[in-house]
């Protein structure tokens, strides 16, 4: 297992950018990521360090079922045909027989070690469609001219420690001539503005675009108001659709202030070397709606 003290270093280390880095090889390094910190956001206002560390060092541990897999495989293959179609044949093996089971099977998988397994009927229903989503203009405009699979690497001061966390991140695309990145996000539930904003908001993706947008703006040297921020949402499920939901700088900057909170809770469980549970107190009011209108006594409605 990893250990979260690994973050610490003493000395501060330039942002820098890599390009086209493998995932494997992104997530071998060490640095406090924001998918990490954005789980321990509880809430509006609180911050659960515990869940941080527990998803920093054990990001494993809770199995995913065959449904669950198939899906997060179902969105890493779209991402590879709409941003890197060249990296297929290297990285995606088709089944073309029945169950996924038996000595045909097992024999598959060995002939494809290392490799993403999709069905054949997964496999048509992706492509059919990163196929249409590629011929909107929009998107088409979107994606052109990135680079992919953009990792940053990097440091932030410790405001109670004398050093520096090491902090990493990675994106989908990012465009440096025209300040631009973007995140393709598939999904397999619903892209109407309501689905699509409960998602950003529970899996908080303005939360870490916001960082990307941060550590890709120091790597650069540049201000972070210039850098346009978008996620792309592609349905998965007939008839399809895309979604393209660019981030008000208000709402990155508000996202950056929870990333840091974030982080700086983190540090201070290294300070001290405790991690202690999550407690809060909390009051429970009577709101409007419970309150009968005539005189406002509570309507339980007996």
């Amino acid at each position: 297992m990893k250990d979260i003290r690994n973050i610490i270093t003493v000395s501060p280390e330039v942002t820098r950018l890599l390009q086209y880095t493998p995932r494997d090889a992104y997530f071998a390094m060490d640095g406090m990521n924001p998918s990490s910190l954005a789980v321990g956001l509880v809430g509006t206002n609180d911050i659960n360090p515990c869940a941080v560390k527990l998803a920093w060092e054990s990001p494993d541990a809770v199995p995913r079922t065959m449904a669950q897999q198939d899906s997060l495989d179902r969105g890493t293959v779209a991402h590879l045909m709409v941003l890197q179609p060249e990296l297929l044949l290297d990285r995606v093996a088709v089944w073309r027989g029945g169950r996924r089971a038996g000595n045909e099977y097992n024999d598959f998988e060995i002939d494809n070690q290392g490799k993403l397994l999709l069905t054949a009927a997964d496999y048509t229903r992706v492509a059919t469609a990163t196929n249409a989503m590629r011929s909107i203009s929009p998107v088409a405009k979107l994606i052109c001219g990135l680079s992919y699979e953009v990792a940053m690497l990097g440091t932030e001061k410790c405001k109670l420690l004398d050093d520096h966390l090491r902090v990493k991140g990675q994106v989908d695309g990012v465009n440096i001539a025209t300040k631009t990145i973007v995140d393709l996000k598939t999904t397999e539930a619903g892209i109407d503005q309501r689905s699509v904003e409960r998602t950003i908001r529970t899996f908080h993706y303005r939360e870490k675009m916001a960082m990307y947008r941060r550590w890709i703006a120091r790597a650069t040297e540049t201000g972070t108001d210039g850098w346009k921020c978008y996620n792309i949402f592609m349905s998965l499920r007939e008839p399809f659709g895309v979604v393209i939901v660019k981030f008000t700088g208000d709402s990155l900057d508000w996202g950056a202030e929870r990333m840091l909170t974030s982080l700086g809770a983190v540090e201070q469980c290294l300070a001290a070397n405790e991690w202690p549970m999550y407690c809060r107190e909390m009051f429970m009011n009577i709101e409007p709606w419970e309150c009968d209108e005539d005189n406002g006594d509570l309507d339980y409605d007996t």
